[in-house]
């Protein structure tokens, strides 16, 4: 045995190598709206909701048992959904440091912890630490945890797959000489049992895999009905709990618990394994294929290597005959398998990443299995089948790491989302760090008026990729701009709607944006120099008013905001006309404004080089237009027709030399989008 620890430590590097190689190289994806809502909701000061902030002192344990920190209903997830709303806070800053990024630190520490413990699990059953070293690093390279990386979900799964295995580490524990530590270990599995089932539905379904073990591993003969009893018990309080007490715990508007709702809409046992059956078989498959390199995208090497590494598996496993001495964990997991797969998983239904979020406890036991199966090969008498079975693992680790690192540039969704804007929001971070920005920057991007409930609200009621204000994913920006840059905007250097950020809240609108000093249309990818078009304003007519159809005359003020001093309006619903003398003698003007509006709205402009009509897009978030003018023109009128509240700054006149915008064709080496040209003062 002495032989084989070069090999497997050999083993073992090159398994962490692989693993550490795919984080850095294969992107993470940006969530699921769910994710997004909690994620900005955990930002949230207050029960209800309330500005952004930052600051783990105002952080309310609270919403651990709100049903909006969960995915549309209250939920018996107390324990997880505590890291779930308060890891973001801690995120925030961690982006501030080192810049944005989608994946989640927590979710990459469990998965490596799930590994340290299904090498422990390994090496209380067999006795040697070289099984377990080959089980828990192989676990990295299972395509549960590639994929899981590149699509993290929540905490929750990883939460109750540590639970499992730590159960079954304790009742491990009780094979020992020292049995004074029986009861003491007993309490302990109790105590995760119980918070188990504030983490997720899987122990109950797991619990008849541990009443068998209760009753067929003979080292816990002294405590079987003990731990029965309190898991009955424990299992019973929990339902009173979070049935009865904890949905009106914090406020009695919250939506019915989905426990209670399961509860009474759940056929019998008996009925709900027949419906499922299939899944169940289809369920199964997905375990061990996703988990032994034959996954989708199949490719004909990759189907003649899994095809091989397959088949060298189960020959290995024959002639060692692997499985003896391990009947009770192979039956442990196959009743794990059957009562997860049968009964608690979705009938049919692939949904929240199937193969990488709801197996991820049945993917571990597998894999403790799998450790099992190599400590028998490893005492087999043919040293040979040893080397075999470490070569063909790796080569099925390499068929997992590239069916992820290929999956996702065929990930249509992924792609639609790169082409919209992930990059510019990821690469915002170093831009501003490198000076290519002006700070403070005022960012413009799609967003909702109401600022406490329009991300909730629109992840509730709007499809994902909605297309109701744009082509881009509107969510994307309205969601993770400010969670992913909320310490940027705390400290100034970004700057958007001051109502959504608890330390801006109070101050003056106007006197907030008007310290920007660039203006960023993010979705477009346009930075524009706010300096230099207060800097170089024409016009800014003090008498002229807007006018209506129906002859109603609004005066606007005359306030300093994003284009200097200029007038400010707030236009209710109507056509409205705005008009303006241009100087003699000049050319090369262009009209600035800036919009943002409650309904559809559209603007023509009368003397513009292209006076059709174009509508606003970005709702609640402020749009920024330059017209290039008619230069035979000597005068100019703004015309917006809104289905709701507008508000307007400007327009003012300004030389279209002063600041242009590089169009796409051109922008090669401008990450990502544009800069502005020369002023007339010849300062960039």
């Amino acid at each position: 045995m002495n032989k084989l620890k070069i090999p497997v430590c050999i083993f073992t590097l090159v398994m962490v190598g692989m693993f550490v190689v795919f984080l850095f190289h294969v992107p993470v994806k940006t969530g699921t709206p769910q994710i997004f809502r909690l994620r900005y909701y955990a930002c949230q000061n207050g029960i209800s909701g309330g500005p952004l902030s930052s600051s783990l002192s105002e952080f309310d344990w609270r919403k651990a048992f709100v049903w909006r920190a969960s995915d549309t209903e209250y939920r018996q997830r107390q324990f997880s959904q505590f890291f779930e709303v308060f890891t973001p806070r801690i995120y925030a800053h961690l982006y501030y440091w080192f810049g944005p990024f989608m994946w989640l630190p927590l979710c990459l520490v469990m998965a490596v912890i799930i590994g340290v413990m299904i090498a422990l699990a390994v090496r209380q059953w067999t006795g040697s630490w070289l099984p377990g070293m080959v089980a828990g690093s192989f676990w990295l390279m299972t395509s549960e945890v590639l994929i899981g990386h590149h699509a993290p979900i929540r905490y929750v799964k990883d939460f109750v797959t540590i639970e499992v295995l730590g159960i079954l580490s304790l009742l491990l524990a009780m094979k020992g000489k020292n049995r004074s530590r029986l009861w003491f270990l007993g309490i302990a599995v109790s105590i995760i049992w119980w918070l188990g089932l504030f983490t997720d539905e899987y122990p109950l379904f797991i619990l008849p895999a541990f009443a068998v073990a209760f009753f067929t591993w003979p080292w816990l003969k002294r405590v079987r009905w003990p731990l029965l009893v309190s898991f009955i018990v424990l299992t019973g309080l929990g339902f009173l709990l979070f049935l009865f007490f904890l949905p009106t715990f914090i406020s009695p508007d919250l939506k019915e618990p989905l426990a209670g709702m399961t509860v009474r809409g759940m056929p019998s046992l008996w009925t709900k394994l027949i419906a499922n059956a299939r899944y169940l078989l289809l369920n199964t498959r997905d375990v061990f294929t996703y988990t032994f390199g034959w996954s989708t995208p199949h490719y004909l090497i990759q189907s003649i290597l899994a095809a091989i590494t397959g088949s060298l598996l189960v020959l290995l496993i024959i002639i060692s005959r692997a499985w003896k001495g391990w009947g009770r964990m192979i039956l442990f997991t196959i009743i794990a398998l059957v009562t997860v797969g049968g009964i608690l998983l979705p009938e049919g239904k692939d949904i929240l990443h199937q193969i990488t979020y709801y197996n991820r406890p049945l993917v571990a036991l597998v894999i403790v299995v799998l450790g099992l199966f190599t400590w028998s090969i490893f005492k087999f008498v043919r040293r040979w089948c040893s080397f075999a079975w470490l070569g063909v693992l790796i080569v099925i680790a390499v068929l997992n790491y590239y069916t992820a690192a290929t999956g996702v540039r065929y990930d249509p969704e992924e792609a639609y989302l790169t082409r919209y804007g992930v990059d510019n929001i990821l690469q915002l971070h170093n831009r501003i760090r490198s000076g290519n920005l002006a700070i403070p920057v005022f960012l413009s991007y799609p967003r909702f008026r109401d600022v406490i409930n329009g991300v909730y609200d629109e992840l509730e009621h709007l499809p994902w990729h909605t297309t109701d204000d744009g082509n881009p994913p509107w969510s994307l920006y309205r969601s993770i701009m400010p969670r992913l840059y909320l310490c940027h905007f705390e400290e100034g250097e970004l700057r958007a709607n001051p109502k959504q950020f608890a330390r801006w809240a109070d101050t003056d609108e106007h006197a907030y944006r008007a310290a920007a000093n660039s203006f960023y249309d993010m979705p477009v990818g346009i930075v524009w120099d706010l300096e230099s078009i207060r800097s170089n304003v024409t016009v800014s007519d003090l008498k002229t008013e807007w006018t209506g159809l129906k002859g109603k005359i609004l005066k606007p003020r005359f306030l300093d905001d994003l284009l200097g001093p200029a007038p400010f309006a707030s236009l209710p619903e109507g056509t409205w006309n705005f008009s303006l003398s241009l100087p003699p003698d000049e050319e090369g003007l262009s009209l600035a404004f800036a919009i943002r509006h409650n309904k559809p709205t559209s603007f023509t402009v009368a003397g513009g080089i292209r006076p059709e009509e174009k509508e606003c897009t970005y709702r609640w978030g402020w749009q920024l237009f330059m017209v290039e003018l008619n230069p035979t023109r000597h005068s100019v009128d703004l015309r917006i027709k809104t289905e709701g509240e507008v508000e307007v700054i400007g327009p003012v006149i300004i030389p279209s030399a002063a600041v242009a915008a590089i169009p796409p064709s051109l922008r090669k080496n401008i990450p990502p989008a544009g800069i502005p040209l020369l002023d007339l003062r010849g300062r960039p």
